[in-house]
């Protein structure tokens, strides 16, 4: 109905449930029914109503695991096709139909009648190995591309988990529902190409989202954000953390985390997506004030990380880094060969690089004296005293030393 208010209600509406329970199991079978109404003031255009019969199922294995089964509009295939947008082609881009309804599906049926019809929240990291299962082909791909198996995961689920994932973890909801009723406004009707769709998205959201559309509809990318290293600044839980994060698989995605405190207090620190433009790795601090408990990376599971063993670091199990005193090879440094000042500094448990007119670098500590910066292929080696040290860059040998 592209979004249309109900101008003139249905005369008729009505729902009803068989359930049976036995033991873990339980199943569901559902009647709606929705009597017809005018889609707008004049009564010009009219939705004839329908009769859906939907089924559900349910097995708890355990307290903490359970599988659930769900089919829509077992009966009602009329219905299907009138909730349909009225443009795309479903014979090249089924995800651009089927995969819109399913998503628009999920919001329906929180809306309506205070969710009553609501499915639960999907544990991603569950789910991540069905959606970015390595035998899968990509969402963009042909429907007679697609292996039959896959058809439905790949029309229907899976690009409506991605595009509630862009609306409630990426662009959030406001502007998610711009740039989604922009899109229908503009292309209802018509013949839009995935292009269409990701430009109209990104120009009226105001956001490069090419990093997501290569990830989840051109591409079948997988996502492993992990914890690697937690340290306190200076040593001092007083002073705040400082927190190593990486991306271990090809796709990006914001990170969220959660951090316990000794007292049982927490707090949230979130990073946009833009951390991994040039990077897999991240260290960055917060500002706690006490020991930390644990860290958590996507604490929701509202991402599908498919690795969720390195999602958590707890004090207890994984430790907390020593900070080394890099103090001592902070300086300024000049050289006979190349007319440069280089100013080292100690800065975040980490020795900084800066150079003047150039932004300041952060330096990995290879140890005994040796940092390096891999993006500019370049290596320091400091002697005993640290009173000097060789610079390796491109080929050439500079000696520095101390100011």
């Amino acid at each position: 109905i592209v979004g249309n208010a109900i101008d003139t209600t249905p005369e008729w509406m009505a729902s009803a449930r068989i359930r049976y329970t036995q033991e873990a199991w339980q199943a569901e079978l559902e009647a709606i029914y929705l009597d017809r109404y005018a889609t707008e003031p004049t009564n010009s255009n009219w939705y004839e109503g329908h009769t859906l019969l939907n089924l559900r199922a349910n097995r708890q294995w355990s307290s903490s695991w359970s599988t659930s089964l769900r089919v829509m509009n077992v009966a009602n295939i009329d219905y299907a096709e009138r909730a349909d947008f009225g443009f795309g082609n479903e014979r090249l881009f089924a995800w651009m139909d089927e995969g819109f309804n399913t998503f628009i599906n999920t919001i329906s049926s929180a809306e309506f009648n205070n969710g009553e019809y609501k499915d639960p929240e999907m544990n991603m990291h569950q789910y991540s190995t069905v959606l970015t299962n390595e035998n899968l082909e990509p969402i963009i791909s042909a429907p007679d591309n697609l292996k039959e198996r896959n058809l439905g995961l790949l029309a229907y689920l899976k690009p409506g988990v991605g595009l509630t994932m862009l609306r409630e973890q990426i662009l959030g909801e406001e502007r998610f529902d711009k740039a989604f009723r922009a899109y229908v406004s503009r292309w209802a009707f018509k013949h839009p190409m995935p292009d269409d769709f990701f430009r109209t998205m990104e120009n009226v959201a105001g956001e490069d989202l090419s990093w997501f559309w290569r990830s989840w509809i051109q591409n079948n990318w997988k996502l492993d954000q992990a914890i690697t290293e937690v340290k306190y600044f200076n040593g001092d839980p007083s002073q705040g953390a400082v927190i190593t994060i990486e991306n271990m698989e090809q796709m990006p995605m914001p990170v969220e985390l959660e951090l316990t405190m000794e007292n049982g207090d927490t707090m949230r620190h979130s990073l946009p997506v833009e951390i991994w433009k040039r990077n897999v790795s991240w260290t960055f601090k917060v500002p706690s004030t006490m020991a930390l408990k644990t860290v958590v990376i996507d604490p929701d599971k509202v991402l599908p990380d498919v690795n969720e063993s390195n999602n958590t670091w707890t004090s207890s199990i994984d430790g907390v880094t020593e900070v080394e005193d890099l103090s001592p090879y902070s300086g300024v440094f000049t050289s006979d060969q190349a007319p440069i000042e280089i100013e080292t500094k100690f800065s975040n448990g980490s020795l900084t690089l800066i150079i003047e007119g150039q932004p300041e670098l952060p330096l990995e500590n290879e140890g005994n004296g040796k940092f390096t910066l891999a993006e500019a292929g370049m290596t320091m080696q400091f002697n005993e005293d640290r009173s000097s040290f060789q610079l390796e860059v491109q080929g050439q040998s500079l000696t520095f030393t101390r100011k």
